[in-house]
């Protein structure tokens, strides 16, 4: 849509000429290895800024959007929303075979917005923390190096909470995720990194390792049990989107919830949630759209959670 486009709304695409660029790119790298002896090591390096894939990211089939996220994300986009109630309506609808929601991206559906987004991230606060006025809380991009196995597998970048502390007017927050970005990803799914895939920040549960399925991207502690899954999904899927947004993707992340409470107890702090509403909007069919943002931050109460 050519008035969309002046209006700043971009688009993720995949043109038939971009594979004839890259397999002369390609072509022109494994000449110069054979014939003007660039190093092999040299070439490779360019080769896998242009790679399509990885093994296990890309073999994780996006799902439908889960049935018990329902309307939450529609109704919170409503004006005057009680953020509070519904954010503890989603935690408990999450909570029922032991795992807790602790990271969402989602855009809301095309029936009420064309182009907004809600983001919502667990957080390890300090007790005695307050949010300072206009700031708002994120997870950190942790870089994976995976050039050596091209496969998103084994442990995650490591950070410490030292470095990852954010202080408040009052003590201080980190993020109970980290947003993993593998490198090389894979062009092929540049969307989901735009979006961020969120796992557990190795504070929150250490010695963890990750494992791709067909369903989600896991992470799995030394008995194999499962501690954490992540989830992506295509939501009425089109290739344009607004400057500073993505496509139409969603992931979220759950911790099994006794690693999450006794993470709380063995770094002594307490569990908040930090949520952001992002609209683009025009007032008419034509000109730019302009961003509009509502955030809210609370502290959850998690229920007891068996010793074994």
């Amino acid at each position: 849509d050519v008035s969309e486009t002046r209006s700043g709304i971009i688009g993720q695409y995949w043109q038939q000429m971009t594979e004839v660029y890259l397999s002369a790119y390609l072509r022109t790298l494994a000449y110069a290895v054979s014939e003007w002896r660039m190093p092999q090591k040299t070439a490779e390096g360019y080769c896998t800024e242009v790679v399509y894939g990885i093994a296990g990211f890309f073999d994780v089939e996006p799902s439908e959007r889960p049935t018990w996220l329902s309307d939450f994300p529609e109704r919170i986009c409503t004006s005057g929303a009680d953020f509070e109630p519904l954010i503890r309506e989603l935690l408990q609808a999450t909570s029922a075979d032991g795992m807790i929601l602790v990271s969402l991206d989602t855009p809301i559906g095309l029936s009420v917005q064309k182009f907004a987004n809600l983001t919502l991230s667990a957080h390890l606060v300090t007790p005695d923390y307050e949010l300072p006025d206009g700031a708002f809380l994120y997870e950190d991009m942790c870089i994976m190096q995976v050039a050596d196995k091209f496969e998103l597998k084994g442990p995650p970048p490591e950070i410490t909470i030292e470095k990852a502390s954010k202080g408040g007017k009052t003590g201080n927050a980190v993020s109970a995720c980290i947003s993993l970005f593998p490198m090389p990803f894979g062009r092929w799914q540049s969307d989901y990194i735009g979006v961020g895939l969120s796992i557990p920040a190795p504070y929150t549960v250490p010695n963890t390792e990750i494992r791709c399925t067909h369903e989600s991207i896991d992470c799995i502690v030394s008995d194999a049990k499962i501690a954490s899954k992540t989830l992506l999904w295509n939501d009425d899927w089109t290739p344009s989107y607004p400057k500073k947004g993505s496509t139409r993707c969603g992931t979220l992340t759950m911790i099994e919830q006794q690693l999450l409470t006794e993470a709380m107890e063995r770094l002594g702090r307490k569990l908040a949630f930090f949520v952001r509403l992002r609209i683009w909007d025009r007032e008419k069919e034509y000109g730019d759209y302009s961003e509009s943002q509502r955030s809210f931050f609370c502290f959850i109460e998690l229920p007891g959670v068996e010793r074994n």
